[in-house]
């Protein structure tokens, strides 16, 4: 117990040593200058093609960069990987090479220990430019909004702050313990370079690759897709958090195993009991990730039953209704709640009586209350709202419906057919 105790406090002395000896670098040196030199080029350059550009031209939400950093921060994502790399490669040799290889197997720490300090060092010697290089782009955007320069504005804040924590973290995290492992592993300096650089393509591959609804269960960071948002900002929603969680066991786990492969020898018993947490760790990481997948896949299962559905509506040859006019009051909080309690004057089409009126509704929303004359009852399953009417109307009659209802709306429910 107490030589675990020791363990544990001396691993963030380890990750300090670490993180100064890497800091001070050259290599250290030329990344920081490489990652803020790549983020002020890649923002700058396009801030200021959105500025020189005709206003038609880029004014759709896809072309403004306040909101398109999910987009924009996947190139300083890569090029953090690949620093990430260039940095844990050679931490056994270089320890070799300094010629303290020795003193440090004499220590009492475990290789575990001196695994994840190292890993937090490589880790926070990569993360620290590249927040620091994404702060200053925020500072000139702050700056040029304020002096209402002719270019320049600042990044969604929440969608950044999302991108360095739940995004970069991990993925850095991660990847960091899969070149830890080459390392441990693989003699050669070379290969493990070569290695973990065709691993880094390989995953560069599956992102633009595998099917868009395994992105987010997959891998450890965004889709880059979508927008962030000033109406509703979202830092991270339960299914990013859990998954982020299980990639991040699968890593912990990772780094206990690779400490058996690590040169330094422990004693058999600790040996042990780091292969045991190890598999326990990976074990949950790979559970999660698993459960995350299969979440993924009922999501897009509950699309095709809502497309079903609809098109089952359609051949049916259900009447349509033409909404003539629509009346009420809507309250709406951003990501929160939506309420509506509206009238529609409407009045039905087609060719024949008809004694059932369809409407296409969110399954995120909740009916409290339904009303119109006629009504026999309603049902409101797989996003269709269905109004039975105790006696059939003709083409042509008018009608006004009540409606009640309050929830959020599920952002799944969209373009069902695309």
């Amino acid at each position: 117990m107490l030589a675990s105790l020791q363990s544990i406090d001396v691993a963030p002395a380890i990750a300090v040593a670490e993180f100064r000896s890497a800091w001070r670098s050259t290599r250290g040196r030329l990344f920081g200058c490489a990652v803020i030199a790549f983020t002020a080029w890649l923002f700058g350059g396009y801030m200021y093609w959105h500025a020189d550009n005709p206003v038609p031209y880029v004014a759709s939400a896809y072309s403004l960069p306040r909101f398109l950093i999910a987009q924009f921060g996947a190139p300083v994502l890569w090029l953090s990987l690949l620093g990430l790399l260039f940095f844990l490669f050679d931490g056994g040799h270089r320890d070799e090479q300094a010629g303290v290889a020795d003193v440090l197997d004499s220590r009492p720490a475990s290789n575990t220990a001196w695994l994840c300090g190292r890993l937090a060092a490589g880790v926070a010697v990569v993360w620290l430019p590249t927040a620091a290089a994404l702060a200053a782009v925020q500072a000139f955007g702050a700056l040029a909004r304020a002096t209402h320069w002719w270019m320049g504005d600042v990044i969604e804040p929440i969608s950044l702050a999302s991108f360095l924590f739940v995004d970069l973290l991990p993925a850095l995290a991660v990847w960091g313990a899969v070149v830890l492992t080459l390392a441990s592993c693989l003699r050669s300096r070379i290969v493990v370079m070569l290695g973990g650089a065709a691993l880094l393509g390989l995953l560069a591959w599956l992102a633009v690759n595998i099917p868009v609804y395994l992105y987010e269960a997959v891998l450890p960071f965004a889709a880059p897709v979508g927008f962030a948002s000033d109406l509703a900002p979202r830092f991270a929603d339960g299914f990013a958090l859990a998954q982020r969680a299980a990639v991040l066991a699968a890593a912990l786990g990772l780094m206990v195993l690779t400490a058996r492969f690590a040169p330094r020898l422990e004693d058999r018993l600790a040996e042990r009991k780091a292969a045991f947490r190890g598999c326990a760790a990976g074990i949950a990481g790979s559970v999660g990730l698993a459960l995350a997948v299969t979440w993924q896949g009922h999501t897009l299962g509950l699309r095709a039953d809502w497309l079903r559905a609809h098109q089952a509506a359609a051949r049916a040859g259900v009447a349509t209704v033409d909404i003539q006019r629509l009346a009420g009051e809507i309250a709406i909080a951003p990501g929160e709640r939506l309420a509506i309690d509206i009238k529609l004057a409407l009045t039905v089409a087609g060719d024949a009586p008809t004694s059932l009126l369809v409407f296409s509704f969110n399954p995120g929303m909740g009916i409290s209350a339904l009303r119109m004359e006629g009504m026999a009852g309603f049902e409101h399953e797989q996003g269709l709202l269905s109004v039975r009417l105790n006696d059939p109307l003709p083409p042509g009659t008018s009608r006004t419906l009540a409606l009640q209802a309050e929830g959020v709306p599920d952002a799944k429910f969209a373009y069902l057919d695309g």
